[in-house]
Protein backbone atom coordinates (compact mmCIF):
# COMPACT_ATOMS: atom_id res chain seq x y z
CA UNK A 1 0.00 0.00 0.00
CA UNK A 2 1.59 3.31 -1.05
CA UNK A 3 2.12 5.89 1.69
CA UNK A 4 -0.20 8.91 1.40
CA UNK A 5 1.43 12.24 0.55
CA UNK A 6 -0.07 14.80 2.89
CA UNK A 7 -3.38 14.65 4.69
CA UNK A 8 -5.98 11.98 3.91
CA UNK A 9 -9.30 13.66 2.97
CA UNK A 10 -12.44 12.22 4.59
CA UNK A 11 -15.31 12.56 2.07
CA UNK A 12 -18.06 12.18 4.65
CA UNK A 13 -19.30 9.05 2.81
CA UNK A 14 -19.40 5.81 4.80
CA UNK A 15 -19.40 2.14 3.82
CA UNK A 16 -20.32 0.28 6.97
CA UNK A 17 -17.67 1.28 9.50
CA UNK A 18 -15.22 2.45 6.81
CA UNK A 19 -14.74 6.06 5.69
CA UNK A 20 -14.51 6.87 1.96
CA UNK A 21 -11.24 8.82 1.67
CA UNK A 22 -9.07 10.44 -1.00
CA UNK A 23 -5.29 10.86 -0.88
CA UNK A 24 -2.31 11.48 -3.12
CA UNK A 25 0.46 8.93 -3.59
CA UNK A 26 3.75 8.91 -5.51
CA UNK A 27 3.62 7.41 -9.00
CA UNK A 28 6.21 6.81 -11.69
CA UNK A 29 5.26 6.98 -15.39
CA UNK A 30 8.08 5.89 -17.74
CA UNK A 31 9.32 8.81 -19.84
CA UNK A 32 7.14 11.33 -17.97
CA UNK A 33 9.30 13.00 -15.31
CA UNK A 34 6.67 15.70 -14.62
CA UNK A 35 4.08 13.11 -13.54
CA UNK A 36 4.86 12.13 -9.96
CA UNK A 37 1.51 12.05 -8.13
CA UNK A 38 -1.68 10.07 -8.42
CA UNK A 39 -4.99 10.51 -6.60
CA UNK A 40 -6.36 7.47 -4.80
CA UNK A 41 -9.95 6.80 -3.77
CA UNK A 42 -9.96 4.38 -0.89
CA UNK A 43 -11.42 3.40 2.42
CA UNK A 44 -10.10 3.93 5.94
CA UNK A 45 -11.07 1.28 8.50
CA UNK A 46 -11.72 2.20 12.14
CA UNK A 47 -8.18 1.00 12.98
CA UNK A 48 -6.73 3.47 10.42
CA UNK A 49 -5.88 0.87 7.76
CA UNK A 50 -6.17 2.28 4.24
CA UNK A 51 -7.41 0.30 1.22
CA UNK A 52 -7.03 1.79 -2.29
CA UNK A 53 -10.02 1.15 -4.58
CA UNK A 54 -9.15 3.35 -7.59
CA UNK A 55 -5.98 5.27 -8.48
CA UNK A 56 -5.94 7.91 -11.22
CA UNK A 57 -2.96 9.84 -12.55
CA UNK A 58 -1.86 11.70 -15.64
CA UNK A 59 -0.01 9.63 -18.22
CA UNK A 60 1.69 12.56 -19.98
CA UNK A 61 2.41 16.23 -19.45
CA UNK A 62 2.66 17.66 -15.94
CA UNK A 63 0.55 16.66 -12.96
CA UNK A 64 0.54 20.23 -11.58
CA UNK A 65 -0.40 22.05 -14.82
CA UNK A 66 -3.46 24.33 -14.41
CA UNK A 67 -6.89 22.82 -14.95
CA UNK A 68 -8.59 19.45 -14.59
CA UNK A 69 -6.65 16.21 -14.48
CA UNK A 70 -7.82 12.60 -14.73
CA UNK A 71 -11.32 11.94 -13.38
CA UNK A 72 -12.02 8.66 -11.60
CA UNK A 73 -15.17 6.73 -12.38
CA UNK A 74 -16.17 3.50 -10.64
CA UNK A 75 -16.35 0.99 -13.50
CA UNK A 76 -16.88 -2.02 -11.27
CA UNK A 77 -20.13 -1.37 -9.36
CA UNK A 78 -18.41 -2.86 -6.33
CA UNK A 79 -19.84 -3.51 -2.90
CA UNK A 80 -18.19 -0.22 -1.84
CA UNK A 81 -19.00 2.07 -4.81
CA UNK A 82 -16.58 4.95 -5.37
CA UNK A 83 -18.11 8.41 -5.95
CA UNK A 84 -16.84 10.18 -9.09
CA UNK A 85 -13.69 12.15 -8.16
CA UNK A 86 -10.63 13.96 -9.45
CA UNK A 87 -8.43 16.98 -8.95
CA UNK A 88 -8.06 20.47 -10.34
CA UNK A 89 -4.99 22.73 -10.18
CA UNK A 90 -5.85 26.40 -9.68
CA UNK A 91 -7.95 28.75 -7.52
CA UNK A 92 -11.21 26.78 -7.81
CA UNK A 93 -13.83 27.66 -5.22
CA UNK A 94 -16.68 25.77 -6.95
CA UNK A 95 -16.74 22.80 -9.31
CA UNK A 96 -19.93 21.73 -11.04
CA UNK A 97 -20.57 18.75 -13.24
CA UNK A 98 -23.37 18.36 -15.77
CA UNK A 99 -25.20 15.10 -16.36
CA UNK A 100 -28.38 14.81 -18.43
CA UNK A 101 -28.73 18.62 -18.41
CA UNK A 102 -28.65 18.82 -14.62
CA UNK A 103 -25.89 20.58 -12.67
CA UNK A 104 -24.34 18.82 -9.69
CA UNK A 105 -21.97 20.54 -7.25
CA UNK A 106 -18.82 18.73 -6.18
CA UNK A 107 -17.43 18.79 -2.67
CA UNK A 108 -13.91 20.24 -2.44
CA UNK A 109 -10.80 19.90 -0.28
CA UNK A 110 -7.39 21.51 -0.82
CA UNK A 111 -4.35 19.24 -0.72
CA UNK A 112 -2.24 19.79 2.37
CA UNK A 113 1.04 19.65 0.35
CA UNK A 114 0.02 22.17 -2.35
CA UNK A 115 -2.96 24.50 -1.79
CA UNK A 116 -3.30 25.05 -5.58
CA UNK A 117 -4.41 21.42 -5.89
CA UNK A 118 -8.12 20.88 -5.20
CA UNK A 119 -9.52 17.38 -4.68
CA UNK A 120 -13.18 17.09 -5.70
CA UNK A 121 -15.83 14.39 -5.47
CA UNK A 122 -19.55 14.14 -6.11
CA UNK A 123 -22.10 13.01 -3.52
CA UNK A 124 -23.19 9.51 -4.60
CA UNK A 125 -26.81 10.49 -3.82
CA UNK A 126 -26.63 13.21 -6.50
CA UNK A 127 -24.38 11.49 -9.07
CA UNK A 128 -24.43 7.70 -9.07
CA UNK A 129 -20.93 6.17 -8.95
CA UNK A 130 -19.83 5.33 -12.49
CA UNK A 131 -22.32 7.72 -14.13
CA UNK A 132 -20.41 9.78 -16.71
CA UNK A 133 -20.38 13.56 -16.62
CA UNK A 134 -21.36 15.41 -19.80
CA UNK A 135 -19.20 18.35 -18.71
CA UNK A 136 -17.35 19.84 -15.76
CA UNK A 137 -16.56 23.48 -14.89
CA UNK A 138 -14.42 25.13 -12.22
CA UNK A 139 -15.10 28.67 -10.99
CA UNK A 140 -13.07 31.05 -8.84
CA UNK A 141 -14.39 32.94 -5.80
CA UNK A 142 -15.90 35.65 -8.02
CA UNK A 143 -17.77 33.04 -10.08
CA UNK A 144 -15.49 33.36 -13.13
CA UNK A 145 -14.88 30.23 -15.14
CA UNK A 146 -11.32 28.95 -14.81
Amino acid sequence: MPKPLGRVVDSGVRHGADQRVYYFVSVSVPGQPRVSIGLAAGRRAPDGTLTTDILVNDVEGADRSPGFHEIGYDERSSAAPVPTFGYFVGPAQRITGTVDGRQVDARLARWSFDKQVVVFWFDPGELAPGERLDGIIARDGAGRRL
